[in-house]
């Protein structure tokens, strides 16, 4: 049974129960709790860019015609279409988390490659693996040895990593 070095698991938010019920092939109580946490504030801000969106939509249109200025029409119908896409991505979020509790964890063994891109100023921090590439935050990009053997514990969904470990 391998070690998971103390600052992997710190930096990937996991702990000894969690990784044991990700080498189950399942998520632990605590994960589904912050997959459904990420959920909910997905949907808040959803829901205000929803509100916000059609409020202003309905303005510009109504401005629009009353005042006989087809480009504020235009792009009231403009919003109207970002709104749609707005439900869209709600939906594929929701559909993307229903996958992950029902379907639980993928297990990716092989060695890491860590990627820096950096565009403008922003830096992404990327994990590659033989399957698969997560993009990660900087500790946990740190956290990793480069080309060392890893098991990588991922949901099923969205591919979002929960847990890892050497493969020794």
């Amino acid at each position: 049974m391998t070690v998971t070095p103390p600052d992997l698991a710190q930096a990937l938010g996991f702990d000894a129960d969690d990784l044991a019920h990700n080498r189950s092939g399942s998520l632990s109580d605590r994960q589904r709790a912050r997959l459904q946490r990420g959920w909910r504030r997905t949907l808040m801000i959803g829901i205000v860019v929803l509100i916000t969106g059609t409020l202003l939509a309905t303005l510009l249109l109504f401005m629009g015609q009353r005042n006989e200025t087809p480009i504020l029409s235009v792009i009231g119908v403009a919003l109207t279409i970002a709104n749609a896409m707005t439900v869209g991505i709600l939906i594929r979020a929701r559909l993307r988390l229903t996958l992950d509790l029902r379907d639980g964890v993928q297990v990716d063994e092989a060695p890491v490659q860590r990627t820096l891109r950096v565009a403008g100023r922003r830096a992404l921090y990327l994990i590659r693996t033989g399957r698969r590439e997560h993009a990660v935050s900087k500790d946990v990009f740190n956290a990793f040895r480069e080309n060392a053997r890893y098991r990588l514990y991922s949901t099923a969904g969205s591919g979002d990593l929960l847990s890892a470990e050497p493969a020794d």
